[in-house]
């Protein structure tokens, strides 16, 4: 994917939720409320506390009471964030987070989905859907874990798909400890965001098997690599003991014919210490290759 269209991606991106901001004065329902309660609440320098009630979850004494009992405080905290920004604590400025958030999925998206497919128009197509998410698009200006929830979502499946790269050995750790920050934001944000947590033991585990897999292929191959440069038994040369004896330990009977199927001149070139007097002809040898053997 291209810089270009991932920047044309966020900025339609913005666009959308910058839109339905217009037609949006107060929260709107009680999750989002209670968000902005809470970010209220921190801007103001108050902690984590809040001045109503509406549950008995955790046992209040009275007012003011702990907040976040129930739902966690992560929308709260980005909230507070816009307002310490502006330096107001207005609806307006709680959701200048919430905004950018929501700007940023669409190009996330189509990063993943191009990190999936390899396919640019494919990814381009997830990105523009994310633009006009339809049902969701009224909850992603507003302070709420929606536009949160996705990022971090889009976030620990592209740190997963970094595992597959060749270079996986080289940036695990650093990939596990994103996915731990990732599950830990998730857990800030809903209190099923534990369950994040679990898919990142699962992929290390996964991502252990697959490294031994791969060390035990390696050793494999190395072994038969091995055992294919080494010659079988049956080609090595024959040891000392079996080769032939050399001339010099023969019986002369081996080594030398009888001298009696031999002319006098041949025969005595055979005979240890003797020397032929004179030089083999047709005449002297021809009656001695045809006498009888007998």
């Amino acid at each position: 994917m291209s810089r270009r269209s991932l920047l044309l991606l966020f900025l339609l991106g913005l666009a959308v939720p910058l839109a339905i901001a217009q037609f949006q004065s107060l929260p709107g329902y009680m999750d989002s409320d209670y968000y902005f309660g809470g970010g209220v609440q921190l801007a103001r320098g108050n902690g984590f506390t809040e001045l109503y009630l509406w549950n008995y979850l955790a046992d209040p004494r009275g007012l003011p009471t702990p907040s976040h009992a129930y739902w966690m405080p992560l929308a709260s905290i980005l909230a507070a964030a816009g307002m310490w920004l502006t330096g107001q604590t207005d609806f307006a400025s709680a959701r200048i987070g919430f905004i950018l958030l929501a700007a940023l999925v669409p190009p996330l998206t189509s990063l993943l989905a191009f990190r999936l497919t390899s396919n640019r128009a494919a990814s381009l197509l997830s990105g523009l859907l994310a633009c006009f998410p339809i049902y969701y698009a009224p909850f992603l200006p507003v302070p709420d874990n929606y536009a949160i929830y996705m990022l971090l979502g889009i976030a620990f499946f592209l740190l997963l798909s970094n595992l597959q790269s060749p270079t996986s050995n080289l940036q695990s750790p650093i990939t596990f400890l994103l996915l731990g920050l990732v599950s830990a934001l998730a857990s800030l944000a809903r209190s099923d965001g534990l369950l994040w947590l679990g898919m990142s033991l699962l992929a290390a585990v996964w991502f252990a098997g697959k490294q031994i897999n791969k060390s035990t292929t390696q050793a494999d191959s190395h072994t038969s690599t091995s055992v294919r440069l080494s010659p079988p038994a049956s080609r090595l040369p024959p040891p000392a003991s079996r080769l032939p004896p050399p001339a010099s330990c023969l019986p002369p009977s081996a080594s030398c014919l009888p001298p009696s199927a031999f002319s006098p001149a041949f025969s005595s070139s055979c005979l240890p210490g003797t020397r032929a007097t004179s030089r083999l002809s047709a005449p002297s040898w021809l009656p001695a290759v045809r006498a009888p053997s007998g």
